[in-house]
């Protein structure tokens, strides 16, 4: 963690806490003992690192298990946010994703999504693993009915 000492006229100044947003995070600075102290909160879409892994490690073979369990979209899930915990060593890591029902947007525009293809088999019996391992290693999980995961996330960074 990144610390700074802060002299007592900025600490007079700067009464509470500083959001900086950057691409896929948020720093948030806290003055803590006459100390300038970065906190780091790791926001993931759930759904959009699962199909990305998913469709980018397929190739011409998925991976799966000796018993035929398919593993490719949790293995590069997993490839990806440990690289991010390394990368940027957050303090905190919170995961939304997207639940069947309809959301705010299907409510306002009837053919929200309706070009696109349902979430294959292959791709639908890994989401609880993945969800499984992250409650495991203690990471949030943040699923909430008629939102979908970035808006979940949107409302978690502000709130943050």
């Amino acid at each position: 963690m990144s610390r700074l000492v802060v002299s007592q006229n900025v600490i007079n100044q700067v009464n509470y806490s500083l959001l900086i947003q950057e691409k896929n995070y948020i720093n948030k600075y806290i003055i803590q003992g006459g100390r300038l102290v970065l906190s780091r909160l790791i926001a993931i879409d759930g759904n959009s690192i699962l199909n990305r892994a998913f469709y980018g490690i397929m190739g011409s073979k998925m991976l799966m298990t000796k018993d035929g369990r398919y593993t490719n979209a949790v293995y590069g899930f997993l490839a990806i946010m440990f690289k991010v915990l390394d990368d940027l060593k957050p303090e905190y890591m919170a995961v939304a994703f997207d639940l069947k029902a309809p959301t705010a947007r299907h409510k306002l525009y009837e053919g929200y999504k309706a070009t696109r293809k349902g979430m294959p088999n292959e791709l639908a019996e890994q989401m609880p693993i993945i969800k499984e391992i992250l409650q495991a290693m203690n990471i949030t999980i943040i699923e909430k009915e008629g939102y979908e995961a970035d808006d979940v996330l949107r409302n978690t960074c502000k709130t943050w």
